[in-house]
């Protein structure tokens, strides 16, 4: 489907950006992407794999606006191919939750990956 669509939409001037959920974060879908020349944004799923690193003491995470906090890294999952990019975002819970959480280690933020 992925091919249908670009082969429909493709030109010299276009750059074509998927945008999409954790539905369709599967290295084949990312390979296909990759082939066609395009780009894209998943939503990943939260593999241990990624958070393992993201919650490594060694990643510097750049402070955003509202309390967000932002790194990237380069990493391969267990049964993929090669090493991608990694933009991975969290988010300070709100007081309430982190004290019901707090005996849960990195259990005070909330992590996206994408």
């Amino acid at each position: 489907m992925i091919k249908e669509i670009v082969g429909n939409i493709k030109s010299d001037d276009l750059e074509i950006l998927f945008r999409m959920d954790s539905g369709y974060f599967d290295e084949k879908i990312i390979e296909t992407i990759e082939s066609l020349g395009c780009k894209y944004l998943i939503k990943a799923k939260s593999y241990s794999t990624l958070t393992s690193q993201a919650t490594n003491s060694s990643i510097v995470f750049v402070k955003g606006e509202e309390g967000r906090e932002t790194t990237e890294l380069y990493t391969k999952l267990v049964k993929w191919e090669k090493d991608r990019r990694f933009v991975v975002s969290r988010v300070l819970k709100p007081e309430k939750e982190r004290a019901q959480l707090s005996l849960l280690e990195g259990s005070n933020t909330t992590t996206f990956s994408l």
